[in-house]
């Protein structure tokens, strides 16, 4: 009995001998990865890049692709390295080498802006300050300012046009409003403007302020009050008596109330006659 046990003890331990021989047999069948034994930081970078995946010849194209790439940029002087700073965390001297490597001006005064003729550089200096301050180079820069020239002029261009349809339309409506008398005023408002040595540029800043109509008027009066009645020509010096519109209905007014003149004019006399008849043709030309 105690044979046969040894006996059967015997047959299990080759039983399992044989098991352990066949199971190292199998994985000596089992291919090896490529990429076994690497340490995990490497391991890491090749699977975030996909590299893994791959077969050993793919992968192996893959890298060598990616190497011959780098050697170029290794092959760059250090000078010429750009490292994009963190604009939210960057301190001002990494910034300061970005913006000298991308072609900012070391100092603001070396910007070369494009100032339009005639007007001052107020602006342009401080502008200057600020390109250098957000790290611009000197092309963008001018690129920028040439820009903003332009849409200046733009803007001017279109308040002047404004500017000079609004003049026509308040000249049509003083042509209305005086009538007859339009080209006497006008000479009123120009003797004026001549005697009190107010220059061309001058109106114009008194225009821009109460508009064309308004210093026309007042330039009107003030000529009306020097007792400049009198239409002033090229040749000669008449006196034509015109009156605005309004000016006229209120002389109409002045008359009605005069009793003297009413009994004249009732009394048929001729001069009072025609002073009505001009008066009505100047207050209501239309009629």
């Amino acid at each position: 009995m105690e044979n046969a046990n040894i006996a059967s003890d015997t047959g299990n331990g080759a039983v399992q001998q044989q098991a352990a021989t066949t199971q190292v047999q199998g994985m000596e069948n089992v291919p090896v990865s490529w990429h076994s034994g690497m340490d995990q930081d490497t391991l890491s970078w090749l699977e975030n890049r996909g590299i893994t995946k791959l077969n050993e010849q793919d992968a192996l194209k893959n890298l060598a692709s990616g190497f011959r790439n780098a050697e170029k940029f290794i092959g760059t002087p250090a000078d010429k390295l750009l490292k994009i700073p963190d604009f939210q965390k960057a301190s001002r001297e990494e910034l300061d080498g970005f913006y000298s490597k991308i072609g900012r001006p070391e100092s603001p005064d070396k910007y070369e802006l494009d100032v339009p003729e005639g007007q001052p550089t107020d602006f342009a200096d401080w502008a200057k300050s600020q390109f250098h301050a957000l790290g611009l180079s000197n092309s963008q820069a001018k690129a920028l300012s040439q820009k903003w020239n332009e849409y200046v002029a733009q803007q001017q261009g279109k308040m002047t046009e404004q500017s000079q349809a609004k003049a026509r339309e308040e000249e049509a409506s003083l042509r209305q409003e005086w009538g007859g008398a339009y080209d006497n005023q006008l000479n009123l408002a120009r003797n004026a403007a001549q005697a009190f040595g107010v220059d061309a540029a001058e109106l114009d800043r008194l225009e821009s302020a109460m508009g064309y109509a308004g210093v026309m008027k007042f330039m009107a009066r003030l000529g009306a009050r020097m007792g400049e009645s009198e239409y002033v020509s090229s040749n000669s010096r008449e006196n034509f008596g015109a009156m605005t519109p309004s000016q006229a209905a209120s002389k109409i007014a002045d008359l009605r109330n005069d009793k003297d003149w009413v009994a004249k004019y009732l009394g048929g006399n001729v001069e009072a006659k025609a002073e009505m008849e001009r008066l009505m043709k100047q207050a209501y030309p239309g009629m």
